[in-house]
């Protein structure tokens, strides 16, 4: 899949999302990666910086960032349209980030 064509279609998901329930958004907004995946990304961080990562180590962590970051932007844009429709976000504390 190129660049653009990935563009377009994450472009479109968000597009979509507008239209998605409360509980559609709130499932979106409070998915987290998982442990596995979070794990194998540190994991493959640290042989990166070490410079014994290979080749194909390298395609699996650009994989693991890219999707990372996909879901990020996806429960971001839940959480925003939520607050436009008068749902209020978590404290800190009570989301992923205080892990």
């Amino acid at each position: 899949m190129s660049y653009l064509s990935d563009a377009d279609t994450q472009e479109t998901t968000l597009q979509q999302m507008q239209t998605y329930s409360q509980t559609q958004l709130l499932k979106i907004a409070q998915q987290r990666v998982s442990n596995f995946h979070k794990s194998r990304h540190e994991s493959l961080l640290e042989r990166n910086q070490k410079g014994t990562i290979t080749p194909q180590e390298r395609l699996e962590l650009q994989d693991l960032r890219l999707k990372a970051d996909r879901l990020m932007l996806r429960k971001a844009y839940a959480w925003d349209i939520l607050g436009t429709r008068g749902y209020s976000m978590p404290e800190l504390e009570e989301s992923e980030f205080s892990e």
